[in-house]
């Protein structure tokens, strides 16, 4: 599966471009899988709240789940865009809103 590296946003808001290279596009260097393994089932019984955990009874049976996920997420720069709109609503420290509208001037460059 190939993609078209165009940055990385860290937990502060900065963007880095991607590091140079000849290729036009990105490959995953390992399989994009995920590792499945199956678990005891059980049956959950929660209090009048919906929320506290009264009774968990095994049934009969397992079920699949994900044991790993892929590595590093990848998204598209629509959603970055969204998301560092969103992450910038949201905090108060104006170095980390400094730091979203310089990313979001670079992410509408590439979009």
């Amino acid at each position: 599966m190939g993609y078209f590296a165009r940055g990385e946003i860290d937990s502060s808001l900065r963007y880095t471009p991607p590091p140079k290279t000849e290729f036009v596009k990105t490959g995953l260097s390992v399989p994009y899988g995920y590792s499945m393994v199956t678990v005891q089932a059980y049956m959950m019984m929660y209090g009048p709240d919906g929320k506290t955990l009264v009774a968990k009874k095994p049934v009969g049976f397992r079920v699949w789940v994900i044991q790993r996920a892929p590595g590093v997420p990848r998204t598209t720069v629509n959603t970055a865009i969204r998301y560092v709109l969103e992450t910038r609503r949201k905090t108060l420290d104006p170095v980390i809103r400094q730091n979203a509208d310089q990313t979001l001037a670079k992410l509408l460059a590439l979009h």
